[in-house]
């Protein structure tokens, strides 16, 4: 059963082998134009059309508009008188007999083999059925063994009756396709060429190539991509990288362009050779006609009119469809000359991209390097001479300021060629920042204000929000405290660190500090003295205490009001101490006013009261009233 089944199955594909070779075999220039030729052509000329439109579509940015045009007239040209020359023909073939016509394909000639085939294969299932009838006859009288012998061989004839069916139907369905490739469509031609023209606006001839969606309506309005024309050495770097790799991958499609035009204009030369070998015969033959009349008799001559009007009018069906095939053939020519044109065009500016693409990104490359190197001697000079650390971040940090908006502007002008979209594109982008990011640019901006001249500095006391601290860091969007805690008299570190944002500068809430270049604050000091004490000698005693401490430390306060002076540009008056006494409803009272240094106040409080004591206690005169002993304040 088995070697039947491939010995069927190599038989099916023997016929099928044979049909291939034979249109394998087929002349170069056929003698005549079938249906399919007519058909292929039309597909071929659409295709190519369609391929020539995208391409123009593609390059119409970086291309001449003109040659672009040029083009695309004779490429539609081209597609018209394929169309034209379809129609001819087709009325051509329509005056065949159908045996002719059938004869010129490159299908029907293998039918006769598949037809052979398809007999023989109803004759198989003929005989497999016959062969089926007489094993159940022999079952309705068989016995024994027999009966198991005949069921199998009953079984392998049902295999093989299936699959001669299914050889059947292949071969049908491959004869009745060869048919319709001969005179089925020599007969449905002009339907089919009506049908893809439908497809095809651009192939008729009322103008309706140039409806508003077409590439040269829209580069008429302005909408197309003519609107912007290339220009290598105005691009920016991505325009100049965007460009070279759309011209590389356009480089290749014209290439494959040119080659597909070059076999279009061969398949139309292949057309031409049966219609130009037809028209020669009938020239020949009618001169032949002409040189034979003086020697004929009548009935002859007359047989030979008709033959030259039949001739005649041949030579017109002929014409009319050579005329479009060779007028198509030099817009094809026309159309490849452009294309020629257009390619050198774009290897030209393929290699001009390429020449400012490497130029621009040496000059990117060697400005981003000079920035780097500015950068370096920035930071030199900054250790060099520069010695204070404050003043060092600070030169530090704009620095870094200025290296990154140098780069982004560099990197922005390299890369970025329409800077109209760029402006708008940024004036959104930064609109959308600002929003988001307010608290942060406050922040920014309040930090050049608290380093500034009459900033606050590092080891300086502030009072922030109700907080006061020493500053120990002023970073770019926060400050730094150390908290302090307790009277005005006694500040003391808590061991805590306060963090505010640099925005707090721009709050109601006031920020306090100290005089730049001064470390120094006003304390007080309050005694009563009984009402019958001498009012000169207390206030003489009195105050040479409070000086006799104060010139301890007085040096310090004066070198810190010239520093306060020179900073400020201001002339003030020295600091000092300074007293007063005036009578209250329990004594005289004696207050004292006096600078001393932050960081000793609690010390300097301490021994002025002492020194205050020793001094009434010194003076016989003098005697403090009930509850009028030394009291000091901030």
């Amino acid at each position: 059963m088995k070697k039947r089944i491939i010995i069927w199955i190599a038989a099916f594909a023997a016929v099928f082998g044979v049909a291939a070779v034979m249109a394998q075999q087929l002349p170069a220039a056929p003698t005549a134009i079938s249906p399919g030729d007519v058909i292929a052509h039309l597909a071929r000329t659409v295709s190519w059309y369609r391929h020539v439109d995208a391409f123009l579509e593609a390059t119409a940015a970086s291309g001449d508009p003109l040659l672009h045009e040029n083009t695309r007239r004779p490429a539609i040209k081209a597609l018209q008188l394929s169309f034209d020359f379809a129609r001819s023909e087709s009325a051509i073939l329509a005056t065949l007999p159908r045996a002719e016509s059938q004869s010129s394909t490159g299908v029907v000639p293998g039918s006769q083999n598949l037809n052979q085939a398809a007999q023989r294969a109803a004759e198989r299932i003929g005989r497999v059925q016959s062969l089926i009838s007489e094993v159940d006859a022999q079952r309705a009288s068989a016995r024994g063994p027999e009966i198991g012998r005949l069921a199998a061989r009953k079984a392998e004839l049902e295999a093989q009756l299936r699959l001669a069916v299914e050889i059947q139907k292949t071969l049908q369905n491959v004869t009745t396709f060869s048919g319709s490739a001969g005179g089925g469509m020599a007969g449905e031609l002009a339907a089919q060429i009506t049908q893809l023209e439908g497809l095809v606006p651009e192939a008729r001839h009322d103008g309706s190539a140039s409806s508003p969606a077409t590439p040269a309506t829209r580069a008429a309005t302005g909408t197309g991509a003519q609107a912007s024309v290339y220009l290598p050495e105005s691009a920016g770097l991505l325009t100049l990288l965007t460009q070279f790799i759309t011209l590389s991958g356009s480089d290749t499609k014209s290439s494959a362009l040119i080659a597909e035009t070059d076999k279009l204009m061969t398949q139309t030369e292949r057309l031409r050779t049966p219609l130009t070998t037809e028209i020669r015969k009938a020239i020949a033959r009618s001169e032949e006609l002409t040189n034979d009349a003086p020697t004929e008799s009548v009935q002859q001559l007359n047989a030979d009119q008709h033959e030259i009007e039949s001739l005649s009018s041949r030579f017109r069906q002929l014409s009319g469809a050579l005329v479009p095939l060779r007028e198509q053939q030099m817009m094809i020519s026309s159309t490849r000359t452009n294309l020629t044109e257009m390619h050198a065009a774009a290897t030209r500016l393929r290699s001009d991209t390429t020449r400012y693409l490497l130029l621009r990104s040496a000059t990117l490359g060697a400005i981003i390097f000079l920035l780097l190197a500015v950068s370096a001697v920035w930071r030199r000079a900054t250790f060099r001479y520069i010695r204070d650390a404050r003043r060092r971040r600070q030169f530090m940090l704009l620095r870094r300021v200025v290296l990154i908006c140098a780069v982004v502007v560099v990197l922005a002008l390299g890369f970025i060629s329409d800077f109209g979209s760029l402006a708008t594109y940024a004036g959104f982008l930064t609109a959308g920042v600002a929003v988001a990011l307010q608290n942060v640019i406050l922040a920014v901006v309040a930090y050049f204000f608290l380093i500034g001249r009459y900033g606050v500095k590092i080891g300086d006391r502030v009072t922030i929000s109700g907080v006061t601290g020493n500053v120990i860091d002023i970073g770019l969007v926060r400050i730094y405290l150390m908290e302090f805690t307790g009277t005005a008299g006694d500040l003391h570190p808590t061991g805590r660190i306060v963090v505010f944002s640099n925005a707090v500068l721009f709050q109601p809430s006031a920020l306090f500090k100290q005089m730049p270049g001064t470390d120094f604050v006003w304390h007080s000091v309050t005694l009563t003295l009984d009402a019958a004490a001498p009012v000169d000698t207390a206030r003489r005693v009195l105050t040479e205490a409070v000086d006799s401490v104060y010139e301890k430390y007085r040096p310090a306060i004066e070198a810190q009001h010239a520093a306060l002076e020179q900073s400020v540009d201001l002339q003030m008056s020295v600091p000092k101490p300074s007293s007063r006494l005036r009578y209250s409803d329990t004594g005289l009272e004696f207050t004292a006013h006096y600078p001393a240094q932050a960081a000793h106040a609690p010390e300097t409080d301490d021994l002025i009261m002492h020194r205050l004591l020793d001094a009434v206690a010194a003076e016989p005169s003098l005697k403090l009233a009930p509850g009028g002993s030394p009291r000091t304040s901030a």
